[in-house]
């Protein structure tokens, strides 16, 4: 009988902890995917404007 009340109980707030554990999981994942993708765009976009500079720089030198 009071293994019943205790699971009765208990069973409840594991299921509610469990939920909020599976919630968290996709945003933090979501989260480690965006810091690995933004470092690669800013360095490509950083590039290009390197290299549309050295263009420029490049035919504004010749006679």
């Amino acid at each position: 009988m009071s293994n019943t009340v205790y699971t009765a109980l208990v069973e409840p707030y594991a299921t509610e902890i469990f939920a909020r554990r599976k919630a968290m999981d996709n945003p933090s994942s979501n989260a480690h995917t965006v810091i690995g993708v933004l470092p690669m765009k800013f360095n490509r976009t950083r590039q290009s404007k390197i290299n549309n500079d050295l263009i420029i720089t490049g035919a504004n030198a010749l006679p």
